[in-house]
């Protein structure tokens, strides 16, 4: 559960960085998210029975997946509207 809350907290950082054009706010949540996928791996499945391990697995996986869908969406509309600033 801790580390459904904490991809859900490192979605929200992104979307934050990009609403408020803040480039470390970004770059903060996608090394959180990173770093919440290596705790999964190395410490959570150790304990974890076979049931939770597959929801969380599964639930943490749709979120990094909605945040790359997210960044990559939000980066190339912030490039455009750049590019449409400086002509």
């Amino acid at each position: 559960v801790v580390s459904i809350l904490l991809m859900i907290i490192a979605l929200g950082s992104v979307g934050i960085g990009f609403k408020k054009d803040d480039r470390f706010q970004r770059i903060y949540g996608l090394t959180m998210a990173a770093l919440v996928c290596v705790k999964l791996v190395l410490y959570d499945f150790r304990e974890a029975e076979t049931v939770y391990r597959v929801i969380t697995f599964l639930t943490v996986g749709i979120i990094a997946l909605i945040i790359s869908f997210l960044y990559i969406r939000l980066e190339k509309i912030r490039e455009r509207s750049k590019i449409g600033s400086q002509c």
